[in-house]
């Protein structure tokens, strides 16, 4: 089994700097698909996509700018529509006079370059290290025994320790192996935990059991640059409500990079689980204290809100104004004692106007059934609304919301978007299928 982890190291030219910025070419000619090679860019301290720099094409180089990192350091990736690789490369562009050359094997995700220098040459040697243990545990982790397996997961930490006494490295390039092989090891224990859990097979010996806590070694703005990295904090925070662990959070860290990138993973798990449905009001009220306490971004507190309208089970949002084609003020509540199933549409919407035909169909096949149909545009003005109706030959309850608040409410990310509400006027279905699905009908049949 080929590891997902990155096989080998690829170096980086730069040619000059300009307004903090570094110049840089890649030469990869030789390579057979070369046209195909694309190649992306960051600083490693910064996982944000809006540090990563793609390079322009010139024939067979790869050009362009990118953002100097303080230590540095970068995370390359080269990929093509069939693979893609990840590592790190070191850069001072006062080294490099000329284009990299740049030689790619493909099928082994070898990459070599013409490139040298200690901490080029270090990577180089941590990443054949890291990789042979990577493909050793991925490939034999369910083999081994208890023993074996958490000796090698010790190992990564050994061959940090290996690479980074066997040269004498500035202080940033050690760092970054050190988290490397933390990281890497982290990794190793959780694919080792669902391999063996697949086979009926137990790890008898706990993360900390090979690994310091991540605090004694992820708390460094450069651990921000490591995705697995965040994992490892959310995993280890103490406490069980958001309260707790974010507490544990902000008071176990320094790192503001660290605080920054884990304190959304926190939130967003806690919107996606919370019962809106029974506790909206103290849950509101307690996001609204952290957002206050920790200087949250307020689309947190706004995304709760706007989730209560998605849970099954409660009403139709409250304070929607909806029009009908005669510019009649219609109140939702009017279609209460049956199931309603709602067509969320707009008429510039290509895929909405296609599911038109089949939502008619449908309606036609239902008409003496306990199910009514009704359609809302979220067009921003009513004369395209109008034109689309007549067009299209739309009857029965067409409706109009031009505010956009009824999709704000219910958190609609796209249309068409169709829901179905109960008898009482309550949420049943917030992602009903389309009319043109072979689910819809035998669904609608079957509400009594």
């Amino acid at each position: 089994m080929k590891s997902i982890l990155p096989l080998i190291l690829l170096l980086l030219s730069g040619i000059s700097s300009t307004a903090g910025n570094l110049s840089v070419t890649f030469d990869l000619s030789g390579n057979p698909g070369s046209e195909d090679i694309n190649i992306t860019l960051r600083p490693a301290e910064d996982y944000n996509p809006a540090s990563s720099v793609t390079l322009a094409r010139s024939g067979t180089q790869r050009t362009g700018e990118i953002p100097a990192s303080p230590s540095g350091l970068y995370y390359l990736y080269c990929y093509t529509p069939q693979y893609q690789t990840s590592i790190p490369v070191s850069l001072d562009a006062s080294s490099f006079t000329a284009p990299v050359k740049v030689n790619v094997d493909a099928g082994d995700f070898v990459v070599s370059t013409s490139l040298a220098g200690p901490v080029n040459s270090a990577l180089a040697d941590a990443n054949s290290r890291f990789v042979s243990r990577s493909r050793l545990i991925g490939n034999k982790s369910v083999e081994m025994t208890g023993d074996e397996l958490r000796d090698n997961l010790r190992g990564f930490s050994a061959d940090a320790d290996a690479v980074i006494s066997a040269a004498k490295l500035p202080a940033p390039a050690q760092e970054f192996i050190r988290l490397w092989a933390y990281t890497l090891a982290s990794d190793s224990y959780s694919m080792a935990l669902y391999m063996r859990s697949r086979a009926d097979k137990q790890v008898t010996f706990s993360v900390s059991d090979i690994l310091p806590p991540p605090a004694a070694i992820l708390d460094t703005p450069m651990a921000a640059g490591f995705p697995s990295a965040m994992g490892a904090v959310v995993s280890t925070l103490p406490g069980k409500s958001l309260e707790e662990r974010l507490e544990s959070l902000h008071s176990g860290y320094r790192t503001q990079a660290i605080k920054d990138n884990v304190t959304p993973m926190l939130i967003e798990s806690f919107l996606s689980s919370f019962d809106y449905k029974n506790d909206f009001e103290s849950g509101e009220a307690r996001l609204a204290a952290l957002t206050d306490r920790y200087s949250l971004p307020a689309k947190y507190l706004a995304g709760f809100r706007a989730r209560r309208a998605t849970v099954p089970g409660l009403p139709f949002p409250s304070g929607i104004t909806l029009l009908d084609r005669d510019g009649n003020t219609v109140d939702f509540s009017s279609f209460r004692g049956k199931y309603v199933y709602v067509d969320l549409w707009a008429s510039w919407c290509g895929p909405c106007c296609k599911e038109v035909p089949f939502l008619q169909k449908l309606e036609k096949e239902l008409s003496d059934s306990n199910v009514i149909f009704v359609s809302i545009s979220c067009d921003s003005s009513t004369a395209p609304w109008l034109k689309k109706m007549q067009q299209l030959s739309m009857h029965g309850n067409q409706l109009i919301d031009t505010t956009g608040d009824l999709n704000r409410k219910l958190n609609i990310r796209g249309i068409p978007h169709f829901l179905i509400y109960d008898p009482q006027g309550n949420l049943h279905t917030y992602n009903a299928p389309r009319p043109s699905s072979s689910q819809i009908l035998p669904l609608l049949r079957s509400l009594k």
